[in-house]
């Protein structure tokens, strides 16, 4: 289709090398949308570089991600659970969860349907407000 993004990879910045563990080469056709070496769904479920939601936003067939679970296994087979998720300024974030936040996480997950940390039965819309807040507190006192 004419006009929708390739995906390859122009540029990255050194935290997404830290992240990622390896530093892609710019402009290799065979790289799009992530520089990682593999993605993993939350199930342990793999998952191409190009069936990711970024590579969905990309390639326009999603309008942006809200929130997106991903495992990314580094070339030295270690792997780091990330979450993409819109923030309160709007611009989408990248964010690392460290081994306690991803064991509250796991608490959490599958006690509602939906969503890990619903509030009132209903996904929570922003975080740092009260909702977050409270249900963040509820979540520690599990874990």
């Amino acid at each position: 289709m004419p006009g929708i993004p390739t995906g390859v990879i122009q540029e990255f910045n050194l935290h997404a090398s830290e992240l990622w563990g390896r530093s892609p080469a710019l402009g290799d056709t065979d790289e799009r949308f992530c520089g990682s070496n593999k993605l993993y769904l939350p199930d342990g479920t793999f998952m191409t570089h190009a069936e990711c939601p970024i590579a969905k936003v990309v390639t326009r067939q999603m309008a942006e991600v809200n929130y997106a679970e991903l495992i990314i296994e580094r070339p030295d087979g270690s792997r780091i659970t990330v979450i993409n998720s819109g923030v309160k300024n709007g611009e989408d974030r990248l964010v690392v969860l460290n081994d306690v936040a991803k064991s509250v996480v796991e608490a959490q997950r599958g006690l509602h349907p939906t969503w890990v940390f619903p509030y009132r039965g209903h996904a929570l819309k922003q975080m740092n407000g009260s909702a977050w807040k409270k249900a963040r507190v509820r979540a520690a006192g599990k874990w």
